[in-house]
């Protein structure tokens, strides 16, 4: 599961009925997250997947107790402004408590101030349906108030039947999930959705949202080859052929060397072509895949025809899931073998260096310490980039 959410490229996770008491289970999800930038109540859980976005925790009311967790988003070179999440786990029994909570949360300090209100996401398992009665008269009026008066649903649209994010068996599935952002940010978010995943994993589907906050810094990194694909029969036969039309003007690049080198190049190219077709088409494909179990979904067909209609599709999906997983297992780093090296550790801080060195996170004058400006125009920046290309006599080692 948490390959999965890392190889989907999340920036930040959210996370509820967590069940993270002690600061051993904190440290083995961390862990496994590799996130330097996490937040863990005994409830819920926020997670940083992108070494630039950094969780600042705000302190919450003791009245809601581990139950909500807020936090500031920053970058670490100031790329966008703030923005804050509210991530909950409300209480799943209907009756006093679950109107409690909600009763105090609406009148959170942070929720009456609107430069924070301005600028939040809430999210989380809001454990209520609108579709259900005997859950909603348990909701006070007052959180319903704030929330449909400031924020927008980011996955259903108004008039649309809501797609169900959770499902404990194929009779009983309901949306009790959601998330909403502050109408201010609202135009700059897209591609919200629900996304099926295993039920071994969760019975809780995986709810996505874009929001856009400005460009990458840098490029997509160091290539390697997927040597999974020589268990994709329609790449080895084209590989095959394209071999066997090199095979003649092998002897045209002279030393054995320059040949070898011509083969890896020609491999290179097959494998970058196919490799971008591939996961174009199974990123349309899963996308297709998940478009028609919502249409189903949406239609609230009856128990029989849900179990006639969904398990194919949703096989595929958890098949092309795994396809992903299998492939997110060879770039965690732990397989990779590059220039006889045979240390795991060795190569994981190497990609990381090599990704450092991509940019410059700031110049700081040699004397004074003083931070100089970005501006591509400025003093400073021109001294360095003319030291840095300035010819030299090379030197020889005898």
């Amino acid at each position: 599961m948490i390959r999965f959410l890392r190889d989907n490229s999340f920036d930040i996770v959210c996370v509820q009925e967590s069940h993270t008491s002690n600061d051993i289970i904190i440290n083995t999800i961390n862990t496994q997250f590799q996130s330097t930038s996490t937040l863990w109540t005994a409830q819920c859980g926020i997670v940083s997947l992108n070494k630039d976005i950094i969780l600042t925790p705000l302190d919450t009311n003791s009245t809601t107790d581990d139950r909500i967790l807020f936090t500031q988003v920053t970058h670490s070179q100031h790329y966008f402004a703030p923005f804050f999440i509210l991530n909950l786990y409300a209480p799943s029994n209907n009756g006093r408590v679950k109107t409690t909570f909600f009763q105090n949360l609406s009148e959170h300090p942070f929720l009456t101030n609107p430069d924070i209100v301005s600028r939040l996401f809430i999210l989380g398992d809001f454990n209520y349906s609108y579709s259900r009665q005997n859950q909603m008269r348990y909701i006070p009026d007052s959180w319903l108030t704030f929330l449909h008066s400031n924020f927008t649903d980011c996955l259903t649209s108004p008039y649309q039947n809501p797609i169900p994010s959770f499902h404990r068996n194929a009779s009983t599935q309901s949306t009790i999930d959601y998330i909403y952002a502050a109408q201010s940010l609202h135009p700059n978010t897209s591609q919200g959705s629900i996304t099926h995943i295993s039920s071994s994993w969760s019975d809780h589907n995986i709810l996505s949202l874009d929001y856009c906050v400005g460009q990458r810094p840098t490029g997509r990194g160091v290539w390697r080859f997927n040597p999974l694909l020589l268990k994709n029969e329609k790449f080895c036969s084209e590989l095959t052929n394209k071999l066997h039309d090199l095979h003649p003007q092998l002897s045209s690049y002279g030393d054995i060397h320059h040949q070898w080198d011509q083969v890896k190049q020609v491999t290179k190219k097959m494998a970058k072509s196919f490799s971008g077709k591939y996961i174009s088409w199974r990123a349309k494909r899963l996308k297709k895949l998940q478009s028609e179990r919502n249409t189903i979904l949406r239609r609230n067909p009856s128990f029989e025809m849900r179990e006639q209609l969904l398990p194919p599709i949703q096989n595929e999906i958890i098949q092309l899931q795994q396809d992903a997983i299998d492939i997110a297992k060879l770039r965690s780093g732990l397989r990779w073998r590059e220039n006889g090296e045979l240390a795991a550790g060795y190569l994981k801080r190497t990609i990381a260096t090599q990704a450092q060195h991509r940019r410059i996170e700031d110049l700081i004058h040699p004397v004074s310490g003083v931070r100089c400006s970005n501006d591509p125009e400025s003093y400073w920046q021109q001294k360095l980039f003319t030291l840095i290309y300035l010819p030299r006599t090379p030197s020889i080692l005898i």
